[in-house]
C-alpha cells in the first residue's frame, strides 16, 4: 500500500526538477527596488556591472530554436536608473544547470559590418569573442524574454526609455559552461530621434577593459568590489589589446605550443633514459624532438583552425533586439 504514494511522490520530483534546478541558482528574484553594484553571481560566474546603482527587473528559462533541450538558457534582465529614465541595461544569459554548454562562436563576432567584432579564440571546445551593434526599435523574435520582462516593467513603472540603444557583446565558452553578457547604454540621443545621428558606441579600449573583465568573472576569478566603468566617461588608459584581439589564434597556438612542449620533452627525456639508460643519448633524442615537434604541432593547430571547422556551433541568443550596423 505504501508503494504507490512513494512512486507519486518520485514522479512529482522528476516532474518538478527542472524548477527547482532554476530556483537553486543563486539569481535572485526579480526585485525592482532592491539596488545592486559592483559584481552580481550567477551559478557561479561573476558579472561585473558598470557604475551606478542596478535593479534586475527580469529572469527567464527558455530555449532557443538552435537548441533541443527545454530550458538551455537562463537570463537575468537589469537596469540602471537617472531619476525616470533608463540610462543603461544589461543582459545576462548563462547556460542553465546541465544543460548544453556548446554555444560556439556567437554569429555576430563574424560580421564586418559592425562598429566592432572581435575573437580571442575559439576551438571545438571553448570560445571568447566580443562585439558593438546598434539596437532600436526590435520585433518580438529579437527579444530575450527577461528583457521582454523589463519592458512591461518599465511601461508599468513609467520609466523612459532610450529609442535606440548602443550595446557591447561577450561571450566565453568552454566543455563545461557558457555564458553570454549585453550591455546597452543610451548612446547619448535620449528617446528622441534625430534623423541621420548615429549613437555614439563603446570604443574598443572600454570593450578590451570590459572583456577582461567578464572573462576572470566567467573564471570566478573578480575581486567582489570590481566594477566597469561607465563608457561615456574618459576611456580607461594603459588598456593593451589583449591577446588575438583581430581574430588570429596564434598567440594562443604559441602559448600552448610553449606549454605543451614543456610537458613532452620532459616525458621524452624521461623515457628514453629509463630505456636507453645514457644521458647524452636520451638528451639528443628529446632534443631533436623538442626542436621538431612544435613546427609540427603549430602547423597542426593551423590546418585544424583553417579546414577541420573548429567551432561546432553558432548558436544565436536573443537579446534587446536585432544587431544593427550604423544608423537605425
Amino acid at each position: 500500500m505504501r508503494v504507490r504514494p512513494i512512486l507519486l511522490g518520485a514522479l512529482c520530483a522528476l516532474a518538478f526538477q527542472p524548477t527547482l534546478s532554476v530556483l537553486a541558482a543563486d539569481a535572485p528574484a526579480p526585485d525592482p527596488s532592491a539596488p545592486l553594484r559592483g559584481v552580481l553571481t550567477v551559478d557561479g560566474k561573476q558579472i561585473p556591472l558598470p557604475d551606478g546603482e542596478w535593479r534586475l527587473t527580469g529572469r527567464a528559462v527558455f530555449s532557443p530554436p538552435t537548441l533541443d533541450k527545454p530550458g538551455a538558457v537562463t537570463s537575468l534582465s537589469l537596469v540602471r536608473l537617472r531619476d525616470r529614465s533608463v540610462d543603461a541595461a544589461a543582459l545576462i544569459q548563462v547556460a542553465s544547470p546541465g544543460a548544453d554548454p556548446l554555444w560556439g562562436k556567437a554569429p555576430a563576432c563574424e560580421r564586418t559590418d559592425l562598429p566592432l567584432a572581435r575573437v580571442r579564440y575559439a576551438s571545438d571546445h571553448d570560445g571568447s569573442c566580443a562585439w558593438v551593434s546598434l539596437v532600436g526599435a526590435a520585433e518580438r523574435e529579437t527579444l530575450d524574454p527577461a528583457w521582454a520582462q523589463t519592458l512591461g516593467e518599465a511601461a508599468r513603472q513609467g520609466w523612459r526609455l532610450p529609442g535606440r540603444w548602443a550595446t557591447a557583446n561577450f561571450r566565453v565558452t568552454d566543455p563545461r559552461d557558457a555564458l553570454q553578457v549585453r550591455y546597452a547604454f543610451d548612446g547619448g540621443v535620449g528617446t528622441g530621434e534625430v534623423p541621420g545621428l548615429v549613437p555614439l558606441t563603446p570604443d574598443s579600449g572600454w570593450v578590451d577593459a570590459a572583456w577582461d573583465q567578464v572573462e576572470r568573472g566567467f573564471r570566478n576569478r573578480l575581486d567582489g568590489a570590481a566594477t566597469l566603468p561607465n563608457w561615456t566617461a574618459t576611456p580607461p588608459t594603459g588598456a593593451a589589446p589583449s591577446e588575438d584581439a583581430e581574430g588570429g589564434g596564434l598567440g594562443r597556438t604559441i602559448w600552448k605550443t610553449i606549454t605543451f612542449r614543456g610537458i613532452v620533452t620532459t616525458l621524452d627525456f624521461s623515457t628514453n633514459y629509463a630505456v636507453i639508460g645514457d644521458v647524452a643519448a636520451a638528451a639528443g633524442l628529446s632534443a631533436f624532438a623538442f626542436v621538431i615537434g612544435p613546427f609540427v604541432y603549430i602547423g597542426h593547430e593551423l590546418a585544424w583552425e583553417r579546414f577541420g571547422g573548429p567551432v561546432v556551433r553558432s548558436v544565436e541568443l536573443p537579446g534587446f533586439g536585432a544587431d544593427g550596423a550604423g544608423t537605425l
